[in-house]
């Protein structure tokens, strides 16, 4: 790590360290990739989606220079959610 890091940055490492779980740098490529198949499957466990009614994607009208959109309406609740699905 370079030298000019903030300390309490340079701790964040030793602090997350799990002892169960190798340093990716240790693995190899296929190893590193079913490592974090099998940590984003366990989150996912964890903390399951909310019940969607639907997704819709479609498209912003001619004003809005017909943007790709994502429209998210949540079972639990009469809002919608709308994503912009691409660019940051």
């Amino acid at each position: 790590m370079p030298r000019d890091v903030h300390p309490q940055i340079r701790a964040i490492p030793d602090r997350t360290a799990d002892p169960g779980i190798p340093r990716l740098q240790s693995l190899t490529t296929g190893q590193a990739r079913a490592l974090m198949e099998r940590m984003a499957k366990t989150r996912a466990e964890a903390f399951p989606p909310p019940g969607l009614l639907s997704v819709e994607n479609g498209f912003t009208g001619a004003g809005y220079n017909h943007l790709p959109v994502r429209i998210y309406r949540p079972s639990d609740t009469d809002a919608a959610f709308l994503k912009r699905t691409w660019g940051h």
